[in-house]
């Protein structure tokens, strides 16, 4: 936050705050990648950000990494429009109803391309807990009769605040692609709290607010094969459209104003990352004090003889 300060007024000694640089200098400080020649004072932080979440998640060569605007609820509406083709086959997309967040999901999909063409595939949360105790469904409670190849893609939530509950691995992912189906993921919650294997996923998507960095920009990880041009009766709003924002010149998010601070302040909090938790390892490392500062506090509660409950 005070570099963030600092920089607010005088980027980088520029004696201009960073807001007030144009985004549209090839040659200034938001452009032009870490690799180019540059004048030295210049971060260059769209590419520097997208260099440490590569870094961080091992992100394939294959993905495209975008900062886009409208928070998660833009990739709401933009998940479906983006990916739902009926000229490839597609029938119906699928949703795992996980509770607040993805209702709101797969009700913003309804807006866009119809209840009718949505199949909620759980029949029930976790059948294993017992019938008080909600958890999210496992992989044997989902309805997957489906054939995979007329699914457009199947959503999931990571992590649902308002209930309390968390997908902790990648497994669900993993049996979803072993079925032959596209994985898409909302992780604003999760991102960078763990280690993830993106080749599980066809999209991974997280709004700023949570781990990621404040409020104002939207990544979205998507595997290249998925990004196609839209077309009607299924258009995709530009400023959301995969296609249209990935081939941006001369970096991906660019082809409207992006949101600059918002991103920049992602990259803060990615170097904030890497310096205390390792260039190596980071989102291991993340995880396992995260655990450990869990196990306190649980401690605590279960040893206060009932004063926390």
């Amino acid at each position: 936050m005070y570099e963030a300060q600092r920089d607010f007024s005088n980027y980088a000694g520029t004696g201009m705050g960073f807001m007030e640089l144009s985004h549209r200098d090839v040659e200034g400080p938001f452009q032009t990648h870490l690799s180019a020649l540059v004048i030295a004072y210049l971060w260059k932080v769209l590419a520097q950000a997208e260099d440490r979440l590569r870094e961080m998640l091992h992100i394939p060569a294959n993905y495209k990494v975008m900062f886009l605007q409208g928070g998660a609820h833009a990739q709401f509406s933009g998940i479906p429009l983006n990916l739902f083709r009926p000229e490839l086959g597609h029938k119906v997309v699928e949703y795992i109803d996980t509770g607040y967040w993805g209702q709101r999901s797969l009700g913003e999909c309804a807006r866009m391309i119809g209840q009718d063409k949505i199949k909620v595939i759980n029949k029930e949360f976790n059948a294993s807990l017992p019938a008080n105790v909600r958890g999210l469904p496992g992989y044997t409670d989902l309805d997957l009769t489906t054939p995979a190849s007329e699914v457009s893609f199947t959503h999931f939530t990571a992590n649902e605040t308002m209930e309390g509950l968390e997908y902790l691995d990648d497994s669900m992912a993993a049996a979803l692609k072993e079925s032959g189906r596209d994985v898409v993921i909302d992780m604003t919650s999760t991102l960078l709290s763990r280690p993830v294997n993106v080749e599980n996923y066809g999209v991974i998507y997280a709004s700023g607010g949570k781990n990621l960095g404040p409020a104002g920009v939207c990544l979205a990880i998507v595997r290249e094969d998925l990004i196609r041009p839209s077309s009607p009766p299924y258009v995709c709003p530009s400023f959301i459209d995969f296609h249209i924002q990935s081939t941006s010149t001369p970096l991906c998010s660019l082809y409207n104003t992006p949101p600059t601070f918002a991103i920049y302040m992602v990259n803060l909090v990615l170097g904030y990352y890497q310096k205390a938790y390792g260039q190596s390892d980071t989102l291991a490392n993340v995880q396992k004090k995260a655990i450990r500062r869990a196990a306190q506090v649980w401690g605590t509660v279960d040893r206060s003889n009932g004063f926390y409950t």
